[in-house]
């Protein structure tokens, strides 16, 4: 005969997690405790390890930004590709592509802060999901303008403006699909296959 056990209620504790402040995770990839061929990135205090990139994703990513350096030559903006973003909520992203604030010292002595990031664009095939959930979030968060996740699977790009800090998200985002016309308040008309696989 099969005797039930009756538990008490027990008050259940999830272990803690530890966050690293930025200045300890820095202090780690000074210090040369990351291998030199793990790329990572630092996201509400916890140490995300980034996921390899095929051939497909890095050549996308100089393709974009050879047409953003033709499209936009006088020093308009500064350009930066798999570069750290400094943001609020203890996170030092890298996404592949930012667009900055201009400056000349191409922020050799600093990373660009909320403050400074104008667009940021994220090529999403595997990491699509997060790209779209954790990343947006962040993004919105942090308060930056503009966000557009290339879409590797659908073949599209995803834009989202006009970010709402408090919940986290955008109020504006709408889908661009191939052959027509990315409307961006930053970069103005520009054709979505230049931001697509060729």
């Amino acid at each position: 005969m099969t005797k039930i056990i009756e538990y008490e209620e027990v008050q259940l504790n999830d272990p803690e997690v530890y966050r690293f402040s930025k200045e300890e995770y820095l202090e780690l990839y000074r210090s040369g405790f990351f291998p030199m061929n793990l790329r990572t990135e630092l996201i509400y205090g916890q140490i995300i390890r980034k996921m390899a990139k095929g051939e497909l994703h890095s050549g996308l990513i100089g393709l974009i930004m050879a047409y953003l350096y033709k499209s936009y030559p006088n020093d308009e903006f500064t350009f930066r590709g798999e570069s750290p973003v400094d943001l609020p909520d203890t996170s030092i992203p890298e996404p592949d592509l930012s667009i900055c604030e201009y400056r000349q010292d191409g922020y050799t002595k600093a990373h660009p802060t909320e403050k400074q990031v104008l667009l940021i664009i994220e090529v999403a095939n595997s990491s699509l999901g997060y790209d779209r959930n954790r990343k947006l979030e962040l993004y919105a968060k942090a308060g930056i303008p503009e966000y557009w996740i290339v879409n590797l699977v659908n073949d599209r790009i995803e834009l989202h403006d006009t970010p709402d800090p408090e919940n986290g998200t955008y109020t504006h985002s709408r889908i661009i699909n191939r052959g027509k016309t990315i409307q961006s308040n930053l970069l103005g008309a520009h054709p979505a296959h230049r931001f697509l696989a060729p």
